[in-house]
């Protein structure tokens, strides 16, 4: 069993199951404000939107991201992702209950803000990132931060530590002694 990560506002207990599609609703609730609502949110919706045209077009049998769990093999991974997308989240070990579920290693590198984006048009500079995003290999190796879609549930094994909070380093023996 691949141990995975995933990050969530939510505080969930061990056994918990997670439904994908979070993303997708997030989207559909807080975009539903009309045209004088978040224009963030009004950009992320359009971002997504040209993703999933681009999937279903050349990748349709790659789980979408409006549905799918987001998860990470690496731990430090979650935790940039966390600080970008989630600074008040919880990172939680989880495990994919439906391992032949489809699932697609995408690069969350190229959603993290970038000079290019501000002097090229939107759309253009997302369809490129949509073809590198659906079309890599998405092995550590070829991308940086590896984020794992995934059609499955996933079961929350434990909480591993806060977003904004990372788990303390162990000092090294500097030979002072501590008396409690």
């Amino acid at each position: 069993m691949t141990t995975y990560y995933h990050v969530s506002r939510l505080s969930l207990s061990a056994g918990k199951i997670v439904q994908p599609g979070g993303l997708g609703i997030w989207l559909r609730e807080s975009c539903s404000t009309g045209p004088r609502g978040d224009e963030g949110n009004l950009a992320k919706l359009s971002r997504e939107l040209i993703f999933e045209s681009f999937r279903l077009q050349c990748f349709a049998a790659k789980p979408s991201r409006l549905d799918a769990n987001f998860l990470f093999e690496d731990l430090q991974v979650a935790q940039k992702y966390g600080e970008y997308l989630i600074p008040d989240g919880i990172i939680y070990e989880v495990f994919l209950v439906d391992e032949a579920a489809k699932i697609h290693r995408g690069d969350f590198g190229l959603f993290l803000p970038h000079d290019l984006q501000y002097q090229c048009s939107f759309v253009n500079f997302n369809e490129q990132l949509a073809v590198k995003y659906w079309g890599r290999l998405g092995t550590q190796g070829d991308i940086e931060y590896v984020e794992v879609l995934t059609e499955s549930t996933v079961c929350i094994v434990r909480q591993v530590q806060r977003v904004n909070c990372p788990a303390p380093r162990v000092p090294s023996n500097t030979g002072t002694a501590v008396h409690s």
